[in-house]
């Protein structure tokens, strides 16, 4: 069974307010992100495990979810929420700037959605200098192992698209607890609409290659 969630970042005080708010939106499930503890539902109820503010701060919940993948952004492949957590709980200082994704500027938040994705390609951080760019990092896993296309991370242009929408979505759980909250448009965050024409991927699929033999 998928794991459907409200994220509901309140203060204790308006803990009560908050999942009225939420019910009016008719939202099945409602998790409470609180200022000390935040239980995420995997995919059985019985995965539930507490992320308390000793292992990384709660406000970091919300924008790792998105980035790893929920009901409307891409999961990545081979990475389960244990397996991210797990990565978070071990080095929490390095991802301190996703504790505010959704209020820092976009260049400054896809410099740390880039480290966490970097960090979970590379946990060792064998490649700790191409964690900048994600495509130096894919050639640097591609040539030093017998890797998978599905075990690489993925290109700039992709990934960038990714956490546009990864960063819509934060904003709107974060503002979930109002009555009220301020109207975001998905033509803000990478999305766009043709009518019936396809839309087609801006980036760079592949570098240019030579077709000489």
């Amino acid at each position: 069974m998928r794991a459907r969630a409200c994220l509901v970042q309140v203060d204790d005080q308006f803990h009560d307010e908050a999942k009225t708010a939420a019910k009016k939106r008719d939202e099945k499930h409602v998790q409470d992100l609180s200022v000390s503890k935040y239980y995420f539902h995997g995919i059985t109820e019985n995965m539930t495990n507490p992320c308390d503010a000793d292992n990384h701060p709660p406000n970091i919940i919300p924008a790792v979810h998105a980035l790893t993948g929920c009901d409307t952004t891409s999961a990545i492949f081979g990475f389960g929420k244990k397996t991210v957590f797990k990565l978070i709980r071990k080095s929490p200082s390095k991802f301190t700037n996703l504790q505010n994704f959704d209020k820092i500027d976009f260049s400054t938040s896809l410099s740390a959605a880039r480290e966490l994705i970097s960090s979970l390609y590379d946990p060792e951080d064998k490649f700790a200098s191409s964690h900048v760019d994600l495509n130096k990092l894919r050639v640097k896993l591609a040539t030093c192992k017998d890797t998978s296309l599905l075990r690489l991370p993925p290109s700039e242009p992709a990934f960038n698209e990714h956490v546009l929408r990864s960063f819509l979505q934060t904003k709107i759980w974060m503002s979930s607890h109002l009555d009220h909250p301020n109207p975001l448009s998905p033509y803000e965050y990478g999305w766009s609409s043709h009518g019936q024409d396809p839309v087609y991927f801006l980036g760079m699929m592949r570098r240019p290659i030579s077709c000489k033999i």
